[in-house]
C-alpha cells in the first residue's frame, strides 16, 4: 500500500541524505525496530541511548513513505481538547495528557541540538489558549480580528531529515545502516541473531 502519491517536499527539499545496503547475511541485535520513519528512528535514538543494540528495517528507504509527507508540525494538542478529554478520564489526567505532550516537544528538541543540526525545528506560536484583544493581535501578529486565544507550545521540524540524522547519529556509535540503495554506512557486528529476508536495515547499536 503507498501511504503517498506525487512527490513529497521534504524529499524535494533535502534530496538524498544517505542511503544503505541492503542486510543480506545473518545479524544480532537486542531489539529489532520495523520501520525506518520518525517513529522507528525515535525508537532506535532512545533504546541505544538506553545501551540497547537496535536493527531497524524498512521494505523503503528512511523516512520516504509517511514521514516524507508529513506536514512536520509538532502539536502538544490532542484531537479532544481539554475539556473533552477532562470530562473522559478526569481534570487531572487530561492535564497531565496536555504537559506530556508540551514535554515531548522539549524532549524532541534535544537531539537536534546533540547532533548539531536543527533539522527545521521551530518554535511556533498557535493562538488557542491566551485571551489577546484586538491591538494586542495587530502588534504581536499582524493580525485584524476582533480577538484571539494564544497558546505556545507548538513547533515545526523538517521529519524526514530529522529521522536520516538520528539514524546516522546512532550509527556513529558503533552501528550500521542498510537500504536497498547497495552504499555502506558503518556496519558492524552484534550479538543476538536477527534476520531480515527483502527489507532495508538500519543498524544503530551503543
Amino acid at each position: 500500500m503507498d501511504l503517498r502519491t506525487g512527490c513529497a517536499f521534504w524529499i524535494v527539499k533535502n534530496g538524498l541524505l544517505a542511503s544503505y545496503p541492503p542486510l543480506t547475511s545473518d545479524s544480532s541485535a537486542d531489539v529489532v525496530v520495523i520501520g525506518a520513519g520518525i517513529t522507528g528512528a525515535l525508537i532506535a535514538d532512545e533504546l541505544t541511548r538506553a545501551g540497547a543494540c537496535v536493527v531497524v528495517l524498512d521494505r523503503r528507504d528512511v523516512a520516504s513513505d509517511s514521514t516524507a509527507a508529513s506536514t512536520g508540525l509538532l502539536q502538544h494538542e490532542t484531537d479532544a481538547s481539554l475539556e473533552q478529554l477532562a470530562s473522559m478520564i478526569g481534570l487531572e489526567a487530561a492535564v497531565r495528557v496536555y504537559r506530556l505532550g508540551l514535554a515531548a516537544i522539549d524532549r524532541i528538541e534535544q537531539p537536534c541540538d546533540e547532533i548539531e543540526d536543527p533539522c527545521g525545528f521551530a518554535r511556533r506560536p498557535c493562538l488557542y489558549v491566551e485571551r489577546l484583544s484586538s491591538s494586542e493581535l495587530r502588534s504581536r501578529f499582524g493580525l485584524s480580528f476582533p480577538g484571539a486565544l494564544y497558546a505556545p507550545g507548538d513547533d515545526e521540524i523538517d521529519p524526514f531529515r530529522f529521522s536520516h540524522r538520528l539514524l546516522l547519529k546512532a550509527s556513529q556509535g558503533g552501528s550500521g545502516a542498510r537500504s536497498d540503495n547497495g552504499h555502506e554506512c558503518s556496519i558492524h557486528p552484534c550479538r543476538r541473531r536477527a534476520r531480515d529476508r527483502r527489507g532495508t536495515a538500519h543498524r544503530p547499536s551503543k
